[in-house]
């Protein structure tokens, strides 16, 4: 499938299941519960067996189960840690002091509105400040490449599809999307994570705590 045929389906599966910003509050209403329902239904469907087959394909890595049980995204998602023969600890912190401050994650996001995945390697980065604590999250291109491979095998396999980022950064400024400033809707938010948007917009964001003040930069 072109990127074209890709954007086409894409911004069909937005405007089926995210109201206007000018619809009807009734028209909003049933289109946010049509897409609740089938969100529900997919992540019921897809969630537990796509974790599994995630595991089996990397033996060596952990792979987290980072789907969002409150309902607002569309996808069930996973973070897999870039670290062979690491273990999870019990708090980020301590899992990136023994990484020596840098960690890297593959997120894998899969609609449960349309046949689509979308993957980014994020690598964090923390320092100690003399007077707070600096976090820096950024896109990165994966230390293992075999990795990406392996994940795209098995999510081809259950008949999803890869969305190029420049379909995932098309703007549908007409929809109204929740957690998401008006006018400023991206098809990834619209398939995948709402409240992600601005970060896969911008590749990363820097956020820093300085004493009490806290400062946050995309």
């Amino acid at each position: 499938m072109s990127d074209k045929d890709i954007l086409k389906e894409a911004l069909a599966c937005a405007y089926k299941y995210w109201p206007r910003i000018d619809d009807l509050p009734e028209h909003a209403h049933k289109k946010d519960k049509k897409r609740h329902q089938v969100v529900r239904e997919g992540t019921a469907k897809w969630r537990d067996c796509l974790y599994r087959a995630l595991v089996e394909a990397l033996p060596r890595l952990e792979v987290i189960d980072y789907t969002d049980d409150d309902g607002d995204a569309c996808c069930v998602g996973y973070r897999i840690l870039l670290h062979p023969d690491q273990p999870l600890l019990d708090n980020d912190r301590e899992l990136l002091e023994a990484l020596g401050n840098v960690r890297y994650d593959l997120e894998v996001y899969c609609s449960m509105l349309a046949p689509f995945f979308y993957m980014a390697c994020v690598k964090t980065s923390f320092s100690q400040l003399h007077d707070g604590e600096r976090w820096v999250f950024s896109s990165e291109s994966a230390p293992f490449p075999s990795v990406p491979i392996k994940v795209m095998n098995v999510l081809k396999e259950a008949g999803f599809s890869e969305l190029p980022r420049s379909v995932a950064l098309h703007e549908v400024p007409d929809l109204d999307v929740e957690f998401v400033e008006q006018g400023k809707a991206i098809l990834f938010g619209c398939l995948f994570e709402p409240l992600f948007s601005e970060s896969v917009r911008h590749s990363g964001r820097i956020w820093e705590q300085r004493g009490e003040d806290i400062w946050c930069s995309w």
